[in-house]
This record gives structure tokens, sequence and C-alpha cells, in this order.
């Protein structure tokens, strides 16, 4: 017989379990096609994921461009002249920069060249300063220090000035920060002996019997030590409401350790 346009084919044979086989509508759309499977229409939002125009609960609105329309070809040009303006910039500066290390690097391996020939601290220190560069200062201030065995109160009494300078400076922080470690170590090495020494008077050398001119040069410049870090006090002060918390500390740390060169009433 013929079939309609459904393709209906009904088959009720029994399978090898003696189950029946149920009907098949060809011609019946199910899920996903719009339909309930009975041929009546189902509202889109509940039609399959798979068959939507989109993943559902996604707006594409919102991932439209809202910027203005395209730069133009003026602009492109403009944008690629500032482009290569800023890299020549950063040529130019990094030359700077290279220039400015190598000869700092050039120092630095100076100083190291009359230590090694001299193998005198005092020496090297005083040639350290004669520089008179405060970065060649930060660089080798933390070497100097850790030749502990070789540090005498001169050297230490030479440093000093130098390194309240460079605090005093606030050019950079990292300055800040060494000359600060730089401060407490010396004072926690030599603070009793300049202490000792500055409360000493040259008078004290005559009565026994002659001008002692050894301990009139230690007592100048301990005095200066002395001096010139009571007089650092006040930027300490400042130091301590410093934006990095361990400046702050530094600072707070060294005033409290500057104390016993104050005068007593």
């Amino acid at each position: 017989s013929s079939r309609t346009p459904a393709v209906e084919a009904e088959e009720k044979s029994v399978d090898d379990g003696g189950v029946e086989k149920r009907e098949i509508d060809l011609g019946k759309r199910g899920p996903g096609d719009g339909t309930d499977g009975h041929g009546q229409g189902v509202p889109a939002s509940e039609s399959s994921p798979t068959t939507s125009s989109g993943p559902q609960g996604l707006d594409f609105e919102s991932f439209a461009s809202t910027s203005a329309a395209l730069p133009s070809e003026a602009d492109l040009v403009a944008q690629s002249r500032s482009d290569k303006q800023v890299a020549l910039d950063l040529l130019q500066k990094h030359s700077v920069m290279r220039e400015i290390l190598s000869a700092r690097l050039g120092k630095v391996r100076a100083v190291g060249g009359v230590w090694g020939n001299s193998g005198d601290l005092r020496k090297t220190v005083q040639y350290i300063l004669a520089l008179k560069d405060k970065s060649v200062l930060v660089d080798l201030i933390g070497p100097v220090l850790k030749r502990k065995q070789l540090l005498k109160l001169d050297v230490v009494c030479t440093l000093i000035p130098a390194v309240c300078d460079l605090l005093a400076s606030r050019e950079h922080d990292k300055w800040t920060e060494v000359s600060l470690a730089s401060l407490s170590e010396m004072h926690a090495l030599f603070s009793d002996l300049i202490v000792s020494i500055c409360s000493m008077s040259a008078r004290a050398g005559a009565q026994r019997g002659g001008i002692d001119l050894h301990f009139e040069q230690k007592l100048e410049y301990c005095q200066a030590a002395r001096d010139r870090l009571l007089a650092l006090r006040p930027h300490l002060l400042a130091l301590q409401k410093h934006h990095q918390e361990n400046v702050a500390q530094g600072a707070l740390h060294l005033n409290e350790q500057l104390a016993v060169y104050a005068p007593t009433a």
C-alpha cells in the first residue's frame, strides 16, 4: 500500500526478548524542532539550546563595541611616529645610563685596586671619599664595614660625617636605608669608645706630663663625629614619618642610639 508523506511505519512484530516494538512516526517532529512531539509549538525559551540562536542568558549587546569610529589613516601615522619617538627616547636614555654605570663601575674597580695594592683600609676609605661620588660610597660602605678586624676608630670617625651627609641628602630611598644601617652599625661598634674619649679632657694628658698629640688628635675627630651625629637627630625625627616602614623604624632606632652622645645636665 502507498505511504503518506508522514511516512508512518507500523511494525508489530516481537523481538527476541518478546517485547513489542512501538509505533515509529517519522513524520512527527519531536523535541529540538520547536514542537512538543505532537505537532504543538512550544515557546522559543523552552526550545533546546542546541537549536537556539545562542547560549541562553548571554547578552550579546554587552559585547558590542562602544568605541568611536576606527582611527583614520592620519591618526595611525601619528601614532606610529609617536611610537618611534618613544623608542628613540628609550635608546638615548639607555645610552646615558650605560655611560653612568660604566663610570661607576670604573670607580669601584679603582677602589678595589687601591685595596688590593695596599691592604690599608684607612687609605682605601680616604680614596673612596676623595672620589666625592655618593653612589660609590653606597656601593662600598657595606664591604668596608664587614672588615671589622681592620676597622679602627680613625676610619669610623672619617666615615661618619660622609654617611651623615649621604643620609641628609635624601636623594634616593635606597641611599637612606644604607645610611641608616651603616650609622647604626658604626655606633654599635664604637659608641662606647667615642663617648669615653669625648668625656676626657685634653688637660688630662698634660697632667700626665706634657701634651699628648695623639690623644688630642683622637679627641678632635671623636668630637667631630659626635657633633655630626647629634646634628643629624632632627633629620631622623622627620624620617620617622617616612612612608616606608623600614626607613621609619631605622630612623627611630638610630635616634634612640644617638641619645648617648647628648650632653648631660
